[in-house]
């Protein structure tokens, strides 16, 4: 199966299931920063309200803007790896680009020349 930006944004968003009072961390206006919150409600849409500890309320976000309260990890400090569908699709193309490289490798068939007998 060929990699797509859907493919590796799946690998890259694990799915995650909150409820009602659950503590998260989510990117305000789907930004790069995280910011401490607690869900209020699922939409119908699968988007979440969101009280964020701050006061500040979004309605309608994203469940790849959220995640898990304490699910900060080393490589979060440095804010630049938030992926974004054109890069995702760079990827997708290397990806590609390479398992075709490989496929016709190994299609490639060895040939044993024979040495000439004197």
């Amino acid at each position: 199966k060929n990699a797509t930006a859907e493919n590796i944004k799946v690998l890259k968003y694990a799915p995650h299931e909150f409820k009602k009072s659950d503590k998260i961390e989510a990117r305000w206006k789907s930004g790069v920063d995280w910011f401490p919150g607690t869900i209020v409600c699922e939409n119908k849409n699968g988007s979440y309200h969101i009280q964020y500890d701050d006061g500040d309320v979004e309605k309608r976000v994203k469940p790849d803007c959220i995640r898990p309260d304490g699910s900060k990890n080393a490589n979060d400090e440095n804010e630049a790896s938030v992926v974004n569908d054109e890069t995702l699709s760079l990827v997708a193309n290397q990806l590609n680009k390479r398992k075709a490289e490989i496929e016709e490798q190994s299609s490639v068939k060895h040939i044993k020349i024979n040495s000439p007998s004197y």
